[in-house]
């Protein structure tokens, strides 16, 4: 299941990957662990993958992956089962 968009729990809002690698990099964020699911009442854990990654060196651009589970009242994970 694809995620496009994340809650960052370090900066109390919602990313894209590509903005959340524009805030590593910047030293705005800090742990590419340190994101949720955006639906309501679901706190899955998210991280970024690549977050981490130099660009050059990249073989994926960045992305979100569900390394939690998701609540069952989930409408993201519900819409994407």
């Amino acid at each position: 299941m694809a995620i496009d968009i994340a809650y960052s729990i370090e900066i109390n809002d919602y990313l894209d990957p590509d903005r959340a690698y524009e805030y590593y990099w910047t030293e705005i964020i800090k742990d590419k662990k340190g994101f949720e699911c955006p639906g309501d009442n679901c706190s899955a854990q998210i991280t970024c993958a690549n977050l981490d990654e130099d660009r050059q060196n990249m073989r994926m651009v960045p992305h979100y992956r569900v390394y939690g589970d998701h609540s069952t009242e989930c409408e993201i994970f519900n819409e994407n089962r």
